[in-house]
């Protein structure tokens, strides 16, 4: 079924598409193709390639997730049958450089350092909702005659090329990923529908910021200065893996201070001051402001983070390795003198909690545990859960639903089986999540109730009654259990603030990407008069024993 034509022969030199990806009649990304001409590469003398440029913006937040309005411009090259050789992609101000032999992918990170991963051979790039990509696929590859198509794609993002079939229908294709694609009377797309995207053929009109896309940043702060009611020593530890960076908050008068604590982040990218991309996670307000209230404490980046490389398991990401950074941050900390002589806490935000309650079971043992909007589910029940929101948000069909949840039983239903289970029999829509399938695995063998009702430590769980990641079933489940265990654990439930303990102003998860947000004073209080009531009370059975 595999039909390439040729791109000198076949696509009309003057080739240039424009996409609209819809949800609910909001268009949340647009995308746009030209070819414009041929190039040659240092890599393949002589050869003649074909260079194309591709547009993209996207906005999360009108697809129900999170983060700001991104945009994209990127440059491929590539051979006559559309085989990928070099794809360069500028965002925000930086720049990755991916090279593609037919049994490597190579890229050359904004930081300059290189990751490479043993590919078989693609026969096209596809990145992620760059539609113009997928234009392209059907009218070369298969004919644009409604013929079909067996082959593989190279996905940027994963590092890895998956499996993708084109099946004719009457009107143009149905894909293995689910598409429905309309064909238009040129032989390109012109609509495709999947779970409740509607994807629409423009008419061609390049965006003003065409030339200068790949340098747009959305209006946030990215960088950070810490206030002078505090002192901030930027360091550094060696992980099991990489260096991280990390920084110590402290008091101005060091001989204030009456604890440390390290802080474990929540999954992604994060760097030690709180920032994930554009977002700004409030991390640094709230170290800060305990720093000022007498608690040191270490904050780190996370692998790809600020000035942290990417680890060696960039490719297959392990929490395993997140367990292992954390261990060594610990380390840190209680190796600096800012917390020489003071108890040590852990404190934990979304996952980070869960880090949090499965290294305090380890020695030697953290004066107490913080949890912050951390969860009790497993995680396929969390994105079960995700799935449901962004359904409800959204309005999606009862039958969209449904295939989303089918989709992720599926894919957890291979995750159980282990890291010898068949890859190669995975469906194309499960194979193309294979790089996380590690990352889901580790988390499933770390049971969040059953973490808890091993920490016999004191536990502070606090989370805000507007939180759409953590519920009040997660509290309940970690209530019960501390009940049944007989654990000493404090409760506090904040009326009004979101996920990041921050005020909700009603738009749900779309607020995060929102300038100027605070961390609320009364969570640094609380967690401070914790701990301090804490290490009061210790003091008070130090001294009756000393009696």
């Amino acid at each position: 079924m595999k039909r390439f034509l040729s791109i000198s022969k076949d696509l009309a030199p003057g080739w240039r598409v424009q996409f609209a990806m819809r949800l609910n009649d909001t268009t949340f990304c647009e995308s746009w193709g030209e070819l414009l001409g041929t190039d040659q590469d240092d890599d393949l003398p002589g050869e003649t390639l074909h260079r194309f440029r591709f547009l993209q913006w996207i906005d999360p937040a009108a697809a129900g997730s999170t983060g700001p309005v991104t945009y994209r411009s990127c440059e491929m090259l590539c051979r006559d049958d559309l085989a990928p050789v070099r794809y360069v992609v500028h965002s925000a101000g930086e720049t990755a450089v991916f090279r593609i032999t037919r049994e490597q992918v190579r890229v050359t990170l904004a930081t300059g350092q290189e990751i490479a991963a043993p590919i078989t051979a693609p026969d096209f790039l596809l990145d992620a909702n760059m539609i113009p990509q997928l234009d392209l696929c059907v009218r070369l590859l298969t004919g644009g005659d409604g013929a079909g198509f067996v082959g593989r794609f190279l996905s940027p993002s994963a590092m890895q090329t998956i499996e993708y079939t084109l099946d004719p229908t009457e009107t143009g294709w149905q894909s293995s990923f689910g598409e429905t694609i309309t064909r238009a009377e040129s032989g390109g797309v012109e609509r495709v529908d999947v779970d409740g995207v509607e994807i629409r053929h423009l008419p061609f009109t390049l965006p003003i910021w065409a030339d200068r896309a790949g340098d747009i940043t959305a209006e946030v702060p990215r960088g950070y200065t810490p206030p002078a009611s505090m002192r901030l020593r930027e360091t550094s530890f060696q992980g099991p893996d990489v260096v991280h960076g990390a920084a110590l908050a402290a008091p101005l008068n060091g001989g204030t201070a009456f604890a440390a604590a390290v802080y474990f982040a929540g999954s992604g990218r994060i760097d030690r001051h709180g920032f994930s991309g554009l977002l700004d996670l409030g991390t640094h307000q709230l170290l800060d402001g305990l720093a000022e209230r007498g608690v040191v404490s270490l904050r780190y980046d996370k692998r790809g983070a600020g000035v942290t490389p990417l680890g060696t398991d960039m490719l297959e990401p392990s929490f395993e390795g997140v367990l292992s950074d954390a261990r060594a941050a610990v380390a840190a900390l209680r190796a600096a003198p800012e917390s020489a002589g003071l108890p040590l806490y852990y404190i934990g935000h979304s996952q980070g909690g869960l880090v949090a309650l499965i290294l305090s079971q380890e020695d030697p043992k953290p004066a107490g545990v913080v949890l912050l909007a951390t969860v009790a589910r497993p995680i396929d029940l969390v994105l079960a859960d995700q799935v449901r929101s962004q359904a409800d948000k959204l309005a999606f069909s009862e039958d969209v639903l449904t295939r989303r949840l089918e989709d992720l039983r599926a894919l957890f239903d291979h995750v159980r089986r282990g890291p010898d289970s068949d890859k190669s029999a995975l469906p194309p829509k499960i194979a193309a999540q294979r790089h996380l399938m590690r990352w889901y695995r580790e988390q499933l063998a770390h049971d969040p109730v059953t973490a808890i009702r091993r920490t016999k430590l004191p536990i502070l769980l606090m989370r805000g009654s507007k939180d759409e990641q953590a519920f009040d079933a997660d509290d309940r489940a970690f209530l019960d259990a501390a009940e049944e265990e007989d654990l000493d654990l404090t409760y506090r439930l904040l009326p009004g603030l979101d996920h990041l303990m921050v005020q909700d102003s009603g738009g749900g998860l779309a607020d995060y990407a929102q300038s100027g947000r605070q961390v609320e004073q009364s969570v640094v209080d609380a967690i401070a008069d914790w701990i301090a009531e804490r290490q009061g009370t210790i003091r008070q059975e130090e001294e009756r024993h000393a009696r």
